[in-house]
């Protein structure tokens, strides 16, 4: 239970930290960033390490963004479900 919590704890951070954590906004897209746009060959072997951990990390937050929407819409249809299922069971007509 307690990872649980951590890992949509963590996800809502992302969600904090993108500036998506509203309703879903079509201009907030998550992508991941070209490799060729960072890594630049001829430079020092450290530099490209960092830029691959740096690319990395950035796939790894375009995913987790893209985890957390498809989070919210799965949230959003059970929220409805529950409300038509509710109103269904208290209609008087039944």
């Amino acid at each position: 239970m307690q990872k649980v919590t951590r890992f949509f704890a963590g996800l809502l951070l992302i969600a904090l930290w993108s500036g998506c954590a509203s309703a879903p906004d079509p201009t907030c897209v998550a992508v991941a960033p070209e490799k060729t746009k960072t890594l630049v060959k001829g430079t020092d072997p450290g530099v490209q390490a960092l830029q691959r951990r740096l690319y990395e990390r950035d796939k790894q937050i375009a995913d987790l963004k893209t985890q957390l929407e498809t989070l919210k819409h799965i949230d959003m249809d059970v929220r409805i479900n529950k409300k038509a299922n509710l109103s269904s069971s208290q209609d008087p007509s039944r």
